[in-house]
């Protein structure tokens, strides 16, 4: 088990197994399963269950978040970040805190839309209940969006100077 645990990255953590945790977490208290029933059934069956829910938050995010954010960013070709990344070994850390971010951003989406939903199949009044986590959900997502425009900048500025220096040798 030590080397099993030994074996996950930081990143794996971060964009795998935080995203599930804390997305049960958060909506446990609008789903009908507590988070208490599902730690003492197995350790193994909770992580399974985390993972597959990263694995929708993330499916999500790619499917229906990232082309409407990528049209607004400029963004360097993949190419490029490769290219680049062989002479600055920075680039595959700030790319990694951009996907953290990008995960982060898909979790609060996805909390506020499965509370709409479950207010709606509930015919809960929507301003009425929870409003709380809407403004939680909006202001976070808020937060994480602006962190990832701002790490995609980064991103690029690097790409390109990398690409400026190759130009010039």
């Amino acid at each position: 088990m030590n080397e099993f645990l030994e074996r996950i990255s930081v990143y794996r953590i971060f964009n795998y197994l935080l995203p599930g945790i804390l997305y049960y977490y958060f909506c446990s208290t609008i789903l009908w399963i507590s988070i208490e029933q599902i730690w003492e059934n197995s350790l193994i069956v909770t992580g399974v269950v985390v993972y597959f829910i990263w694995m929708i938050i993330s499916r999500i995010w790619s499917l229906l978040i990232q082309p409407a954010i990528d049209y607004f960013l400029k963004k360097s070709s993949y190419d490029d970040f490769i290219e680049a990344e062989r002479k600055d070994k920075k680039l595959w850390e700030l790319s990694t805190e951009k996907n953290i971010y990008r995960t982060m951003i898909a979790l609060f989406l996805c909390v506020f839309i499965t509370n709409l939903i479950y207010e709606i199949v509930n015919y809960n009044n929507i301003c009425d209940y929870n409003w709380y986590v809407y403004i939680f959900c909006l202001l976070w997502s808020t937060l994480f969006l602006f962190s990832y425009k701002k790490q995609n900048w980064f991103i690029n500025r690097r790409i390109s100077k990398a690409k400026k220096d190759k130009k010039q040798k």
